[in-house]
């Protein structure tokens, strides 16, 4: 006994024990009247988003709810200030829901909401800013429309000196998605793109999406799933001389071919102003290839096609290329085609000819061509990729070895 009171005597009659314990005691004494006693705050608690409940018959008809937009209320609380403060009391705290136990059809409805206590705190919720809002029930559906396209602008689209091409949207067609009975009152999709000033350059805009409707009053609570682009090709004009490409060129041709001329010689384009046709000041409007150049007069006949350029010349659809070969001469020659081939990948054996040789026919200068023979003369034929149903392949004659002389015409070769 005399052991435990003077435990109890040292720890009574020790000055710094004694001062913590005070300490405490004050503190239980202030956390206790400050929660027996603290008084009560009213409290604004701001922008707290309104849920829509999907009621059973909601699920059971798979309407879903379209509103023009996000509602949030601000709700008063009132509670103990340890209780309100916006340190406790946030705004997930308080759940408010507007009720739809009357929506059993789509229309339009006015939903009464309610704002309940979501947490363990103790408060009252006093009021609410907002006690009915507006919806609009439906089935959702989505549906594909065609779009048209519609440039609006207050001046020219581009100014003097150019051509305005045709618009090109990136895609046909639009997805729409809505409640089923204003999607339906749609009979198409305008992309449309207004324009403040003349362009110079080819561009790309994004496209405002409308409707065009069966109804008076246009779709509501649609939403298109697609962005739509509008590109509008410029074109500078220019009146560019008409020329053509020559392809497989002997070597002598290659930099100064033979003559020829274009009918028309010139015409009026709508080009690139970085196109090499623009810079140039030529336009080539057709490809030949020198196997199909005869001794002679060689007449070829060509519609103008670019994806670069376009023609705006008034009536002008064709052009007419003249090749004069008459200073040249030709030559027939009869060479093997034994070696043309290759073996073949299925099966791996040589493929056969049904013929030994062919006749070709080389144009040049007349002394050029005296020195030709069999052996100048290269033949080749891609037998490697042909199938077991091929009877025919083509050939491939050159005259390698010659910088003024080419082969004339198109060869063949049978198979066994």
């Amino acid at each position: 006994m005399m052991k435990k009171k003077s435990i109890f005597n040292r720890i009574f009659y020790n000055n710094k024990i004694l001062a913590l314990f005070s300490v405490l005691l004050a503190f239980i004494i202030w956390l206790a009247v400050a929660v027996i006693f603290s008084p009560e705050d009213e409290r604004v608690v701001e922008d707290i988003p309104v849920k829509i409940e999907v009621s059973e018959v909601m699920k059971t008809y798979g309407l879903t709810s379209f509103i023009d937009e996000d509602y949030t209320v601000d709700v008063t609380v009132k509670g103990k200030r340890y209780n309100v403060s916006p340190k406790a009391l946030k705004a997930e705290d308080i759940s408010v829901e507007a009720n739809t136990n009357n929506v059993s059809s789509p229309g339009n409805y006015t939903l009464q909401v309610v704002a309940t206590n979501n947490s363990r705190l103790d408060f009252e919720i006093t009021s609410i800013s907002l006690r009915t809002i507006d919806a609009f029930f439906d089935v959702p559906v989505t549906k594909e429309f065609q779009v048209d396209d519609q440039l609006y602008t207050s001046t020219e689209v581009v100014p003097d000196g150019y051509y305005a091409g045709d618009r090109r949207l990136s895609a046909s067609t639009v997805q729409v998605s809505g409640p089923e009975t204003e999607v339906d009152k749609i009979i198409g999709i305008t992309a449309t793109v207004a324009l403040e000033e003349p362009i110079t350059e080819t561009e790309t805009f994004t496209c405002t999406l409308g409707t065009l409707s069966s109804s008076e009053n246009e779709p509501k609570y649609i939403s298109y799933l697609d962005n739509i682009k509008m590109t509008v090709p410029v074109y500078r004009k220019a009146t560019l001389t008409t020329s053509v490409n020559f392809i497989n060129s002997p070597a002598d041709y290659i930099a100064s071919p033979l003559q020829f001329t274009v009918s028309p010689s010139s015409a009026l384009f709508g080009v690139s102003e970085n196109s090499q046709a623009f810079k140039k000041g030529v336009m080539n409007v057709g490809t030949i290839d020198y196997s199909e150049i005869a001794p002679g007069k060689n007449t070829f006949s060509f519609v103008f096609e670019s994806d670069s350029s376009v023609l705006i010349e008034d009536g002008v659809t064709d052009f007419t290329v003249t090749v004069d070969a008459a200073n040249m001469a030709s030559k027939t020659i009869t060479v093997p085609v034994s070696s043309a081939g290759a073996a073949s990948e299925e099966g791996g054996e040589e493929n056969n000819f049904a013929q030994d040789s062919i006749t070709v026919t080389v144009v040049g200068p007349e002394a050029s061509l005296a020195s030709i023979g069999e052996k100048d003369i290269a033949v080749s034929a891609d037998v490697a990729n042909t199938d077991k149903e091929t009877t025919e392949v083509p050939l491939t004659v050159t005259v390698p070895g010659s910088d003024d002389c080419w082969v004339y015409g198109t060869y063949t070769v049978n198979l066994k």
